[in-house]
């Protein structure tokens, strides 16, 4: 019964260990860059606003 207790102890301290470990690489490994763009750069070309179009009537609504 001892034994059950401890390795259950033992898998959960290494787990948590194991956890922050990665966090620390992860934080180790990270890098930020900046953005460079220009005043009048554009990611894409401008595009004309979109025609309104008016929608077909439906069977129903041409019987009145």
């Amino acid at each position: 019964m001892k034994a059950s207790y401890f390795f259950l102890l033992v898998l959960t301290a290494c787990s948590g260990l194991e956890q922050s470990e990665q966090e620390r690489i992860r934080r180790m490994n990270a890098k930020g860059e900046y953005i460079y763009r220009a005043h009048d750069d554009h990611l894409y070309p401008e595009t004309p606003p979109p025609k309104q179009r008016h929608r077909e009537k439906y069977p129903w609504e041409e019987r009145r």
